[in-house]
């Protein structure tokens, strides 16, 4: 499974947080450390990459903190993962801007041309990403659900919220 570990996923909320409260005054970490319930020093970490990265800005003094050095807009989740997490890539060997050959089997490799396509679809798919997409407070916050309304009959499942409301889409005869 292809996973990203807490420095993308705490680090992605710190940027979400910082953009809710872009043109406002810095954020402290401790506000931040707070708000998202995450450890202070391990944001203290997480910040220091992504200054490096020229995504945020720090701020001294007595309203200090932290804010985004460009707008929600201007800034991708891809640009955020990068430098959290480094080059995107579902296996070393398709690594973004890798140069050395990783694996004796890469140059004949049946799996390599799939793992590619993985790659560049979830890179287009964050590099399309803005911050500002991410602003808005989803009003559920519970994961979706997959319910049988059928009695194990072959009619599809039906993808319910998790106080089990009916969703838009259902899957009929093997489609969503």
């Amino acid at each position: 499974m292809l996973r990203v570990s807490t420095r993308g996923e705490y680090g992605s909320r710190i940027m979400v947080y910082l953009a809710r409260h872009w043109g406002e005054q810095p954020v402290s970490l401790t506000e931040i450390a707070a708000q998202e319930k995450l450890s202070v020093e391990y944001l203290e970490q997480l910040a220091v990459s992504l200054r490096k990265a020229g995504l945020i800005e720090s701020h001294r003094g007595i309203y200090g903190g932290y804010s985004l050095s460009r707008a929600p807009s201007a800034i991708t989740m891809g640009e955020v993962l990068r430098a959290l997490e480094g080059p995107i890539a579902p296996m070393v060997c398709v690594s973004e801007g890798a140069t050395e050959v990783s694996c004796a089997f890469e140059l004949h490799c049946s799996t390599r041309q799939m793992w590619m396509q993985v790659g560049k679809v979830i890179a287009r798919v964050l590099d399309e990403m803005t911050l500002a997409s991410l602003v808005p407070v989803p009003t559920m916050w519970e994961p979706v659900r997959y319910v049988d309304r059928h009695g194990g009959k072959d009619k599809g499942l039906v993808v319910t919220d998790a106080l089990g409301a009916k969703k838009g889409a259902s899957k009929r005869n093997g489609r969503w």
